[in-house]
């Protein structure tokens, strides 16, 4: 097994792996100063930065947020390389994609990086700014609105307007605000339509701007609207405040299977796990990231946490994947095993 923080060094070090533009070279764990400036160059180098607030909302993330970002994208690139049944299934997806923009160059690291970088850039909406209702977050702000869902299960697509007016109205504080994942994806769809349609008729020369990009824009944005979209078990204290904002297919009970799955969710399915497994969320600094070794083999991920002061928080947090995600999960004292099927 391999201490997480090594892992991470040791694939920036393996450009091929990871690094979708070759002037991507700052290394982000040396500092919180360099992993805001990948994350920051990153978009710049995507030519996704023009005339997006979300790019803007990068600067107003705390330091913990910003690592987590760093941390999700490189959990996921060691998690495709080392998993023969993610990476199958990912690469279908990925060449469907390709097919459809031949004059393009569409790789993992591309949808992924969509994804993971833009997956929090909602927070500082979720944290500032109050609306009465869904129909008063869009109004006057998107022009093209995400339709078609594609990537996730259809109770998202089912749920997520509801979602968003059940947290506004919440009784609970730490609810009772806009959710930044729904806030995300609808924004991100929006800014980077425009930002397709505008790059088209500049005509530029150094980036392929096919129309048929909004697919991969709208893959990642459904993704990133729903991955804050929480499940509630039959019986929990807030079943009936779901059933009363007609939530009733996020309520799951012990004979339900989980709605999200590798196979047909390949990408929300890895994001969702990537999301819940990242230490950096308990420990806030790299270098604590030597406490836990990761080990991937024949599609079983083993983690193994060697602070016994972080054991109990971190086994509890995992522990929680087993009824919405990973019916399969095997934790022990200072053990996980996750089989990814």
């Amino acid at each position: 097994m391999t201490d997480l923080l090594k892992i991470y060094q040791d694939l920036f070090a393996d450009y091929g792996k990871w690094r979708y533009y070759n002037k991507l070279n700052i290394d982000p764990f040396l500092s919180i100063e360099n992993s805001k400036e990948f994350v920051l160059k990153f978009i710049e180098l995507s030519g996704k930065a023009d005339g997006n607030p979300l790019f803007d909302n990068i600067i107003k993330l705390d330091d913990k947020r910003i690592k987590h970002i760093v941390s999700t994208y490189f959990l996921g690139i060691y998690l495709y390389h080392n998993s023969d049944k993610i990476k199958c299934l990912a690469d279908k997806i990925v060449n469907r994609y390709q097919s459809q923009n031949l004059d393009s160059r569409i790789k993992f690291s591309f949808i992924w990086y969509l994804i993971c970088l833009f997956h929090d850039l909602g927070y500082d909406i979720e944290n500032n700014q109050t609306f009465k209702s869904f129909d008063e977050f869009i109004e006057g702000k998107v022009k093209y609105y995400l339709k078609e869902r594609v990537g996730v299960p259809l109770v998202f697509e089912k749920t997520y307007v509801n979602y968003f007016n059940y947290r506004l109205n919440s009784s609970n504080r730490n609810l009772k605000k806009p959710d930044h994942g729904i806030c995300g994806g609808i924004l991100l769809f929006d800014i980077l339509n425009s930002n397709l349609i505008k790059k088209q008729l500049q005509n530029s020369k150094y980036f392929s701007w096919n129309k048929n990009l909004i697919n991969v824009y709208r893959f990642a944005s459904w993704v990133i609207l729903s991955h804050n979209i929480y499940f509630t078990k039959k019986g929990n204290s807030n079943e009936l405040e779901y059933l009363e904002n007609n939530l009733q297919d996020l309520i799951l009970s012990k004979t339900n299977k989980p709605k999200i799955k590798l196979k047909t969710h390949t990408f929300l399915y890895l994001f969702q796990l990537v999301d819940s497994i990242d230490p950096i969320k308990l420990v806030s600094d790299y270098e604590n990231l030597k406490d836990f070794e990761f080990k991937c083999f024949n599609d079983i991920l083993e983690i193994k946490i060697n602070n016994i002061y972080l054991q109990r928080k971190y086994t509890e947090r995992i522990k929680d994947l087993n009824w919405w995600l990973i019916p399969d999960l095997n934790v022990t004292e200072n053990r996980i095993f996750i089989p990814l099927k």
